[in-house]
């Protein structure tokens, strides 16, 4: 089964022809290894992305007046994994009219590939014509180009399941892991004005009407109905899975992609970093971030060679130190601007006094609890860097020369020391920058001025 090697945007929406590459991730047998994490702010080209691989996948694509990047005629190039042609796919306009124009040859199915879309509107009524063996094309070919269709006839989908065992189990199997309280459901008969609806029943024995309970559980349904239908091998195209879950379910449902991308390749768009995990790098996974130029163009920047990030990955499996790269540190990839410092006492010295001192606004993250000692400095602001999210550093100033080697190889970021050689007391006793009192921190006085002038510096940094 062809796979997607890489997608190429050019002029469409807030695409132009540069930073406008993707190379997706290729399921290799390893857990998340077929997953491409894409992030990035709202309004960064995220939809795009979708939009650019549905026109492709979908077969049936029109460029509109609105899909033009500044009047230029789009092009979205699409690069295969291996096939008999084993060619680029190349879509632009048509000389005439809005139709595509396709040079090239995609070789996939209807069955190849499946969307869940971000906004998952719950409708269970019956009574329409609709394909079960064609599930996964369904929507995709009812795909609009400016907003994608909302789901029409769900109820009838579940019907047909009742028909098929198999099918049936597939889908029970995977919303009793979501709703551990799931226990069945059917379709049944109410009354005249509303003949079928979908009903479920928790282990409590109580039952309950999908369509009157919140949009968590609405969602539940139709992810689950989703997933298992996708075809192990073929291509899922996952927007926002993280829309109204409960954190714990998202964790459920992310173990539940993480299996899936051993042989399955996940493109999966998330602002929760639930999503996000850090031992699938070094599985193959990918991680695409997206921004906004302030010229408003849409750029990508990626994650390229996972061993330039060795010492951040190894983290993850450091026993002595589990918070190394938790949820908190994976924020790092949904941050504008972050501030790296060398362990987690610092972390808790800046943050507290930017809570007491800082009237003003500020724009940037202290990365996790520390990078875990000045050595991991540069991976983590390699990282930083390769994903264009503006970066300081703070050393202790027994790291002087790291310092300016780090100046030397990242000019564009700031990377500063503080005047003490610790941030409380050095390996000698030594007393450090600040003291402890009543739960606050209070700066010592011979280092006040210079740390206000510091604060101040990382303060302007991130404002510009």
């Amino acid at each position: 089964m062809t796979l997607l090697k890489g997608l190429e945007i050019n002029n469409f929406k807030g695409f132009s022809e540069v930073k406008n590459k993707i190379e997706f991730a290729i399921p290799n047998g390893s857990l998340g290894s077929g997953i491409t994490f894409i992030v990035g702010p709202n309004n960064s080209g995220k939809t795009t992305v979708f939009e650019a691989l549905m026109k492709a996948l979908s077969g049936n694509a029109q460029f509109y007046e609105s899909d033009f990047h500044k009047f230029k005629s789009p092009k979205i190039v699409i690069s295969q994994v291996e096939g008999e042609h084993n060619e680029d796919v190349i879509l632009t306009k048509a000389e005439r009219g809005s139709s595509v124009q396709v040079s090239g040859k995609l070789e996939l199915s209807n069955h190849d590939f499946t969307f869940l879309e971000a906004f998952r509107h719950w409708d269970d009524r019956f009574g329409g014509e609709f394909d079960f063996n064609n599930l996964n094309h369904s929507h995709l070919t009812r795909y609009r180009p400016r907003t994608f269709q909302k789901a029409e006839g769900i109820g009838d989908v579940l019907s047909h399941l009742t028909t098929s065992e198999d099918a049936r189990l597939k889908f029970d199997s995977l919303l009793k892991i979501l709703m551990p309280e799931f226990e069945t459901w059917e379709v049944v008969q109410t009354d005249a004005d509303n003949p079928r609806e979908v009903m479920y029943t928790t282990t409590n024995g109580i039952r309950h009407r999908v369509k009157y309970l919140g949009s968590g559980t609405n969602n539940l349904f139709y992810v689950a109905l989703k997933l298992s239908q996708v075809p192990e091998g073929s291509i899922f195209l996952f927007d926002e899975p993280e829309n109204s879950l409960h954190p714990q379910v998202q964790k459920k449902l992310f173990e539940i992609l993480l299996d899936m991308s051993k042989t399955s390749q996940i493109i999966l768009c998330t602002h929760s970093p639930y999503f996000i995990d850090w031992k699938s790098f070094q599985n193959g996974a990918k991680l695409v971030r997206l921004i906004k130029s302030s010229d408003g163009v849409c750029e990508v920047y990626q994650l390229e060679d996972i061993q330039q990030y060795e010492r951040v990955m190894n983290a993850s499996s450091d026993i002595q130190k589990p918070q190394q790269l938790d949820l908190v540190a994976k924020e790092l990839f949904f941050s504008k601007g972050v501030v790296f410092l060398e362990g987690a006492e610092d972390k808790s010295v800046f943050s507290q006094y930017f809570l007491q001192n800082v009237n003003e606004p500020i724009y940037f993250d202290f990365f996790g609890y520390g990078v875990g000692g000045a050595d991991n400095m540069e991976a983590y602001l390699q990282m930083a860097v390769d994903l264009n999210i503006k970066a300081a550093v703070i050393l202790d100033a027994d790291r002087v020369d790291l310092c300016k080697e780090l100046k030397r190889k990242f000019p564009e970021c700031l990377i500063k020391t503080i005047e003490a050689d610790d941030i409380s007391r050095d390996k000698n006793g030594t007393p450090g920058l600040v003291t402890y009192s009543n739960g606050e921190v209070a700066v010592r006085e011979e280092y006040r001025k210079g740390f206000e002038a510091l604060v101040q510096k990382i303060v302007d940094y991130f404002k510009v």
